[in-house]
């Protein structure tokens, strides 16, 4: 039988991906709050509302750090940016997903990536 992993008060995850309220991300990003676990989210650019709109419907509002994943200088800074709303890092959801436009509307196998 599956059974539910219980985080404490003090486990904290960053979520990488939460764009809307029917992604992956959320919910896991829900369910970490709803087992007593603490989120960080990431986000950055335009993206940036969505994630912030998306956290307002968690039970809990959590931080957001400016994170994209090509961007050295982001890289570099997380775990100053973590340690800015939590002492620890206990694990990492990592959720962004990446497709060309031309991969999105049912020819994403017949898509050439870049």
């Amino acid at each position: 039988m599956f059974q539910r992993f219980r985080f404490h008060n003090r486990c904290s995850i960053l979520v990488t991906g939460v764009l809307t309220d029917h992604s992956i991300a959320f919910s896991v990003a829900k369910i970490i709050q709803e087992e007593g676990g603490n989120v960080i989210l990431s986000s950055f650019g335009r993206a940036m509302g969505a994630t912030e709109r998306a956290n307002a419907r968690l039970p809990k509002k959590a931080p957001i750090v400016e994170l994209d994943v090509t961007n050295e200088e982001n890289l570099k800074n997380l775990k100053q940016e973590i340690s800015k709303h939590h002492s620890k890092l206990d694990g990492v959801v990592h959720a962004i997903g990446f497709a060309p436009q031309a991969a999105l509307g049912g020819n994403f196998l017949q898509t050439e990536w870049p």
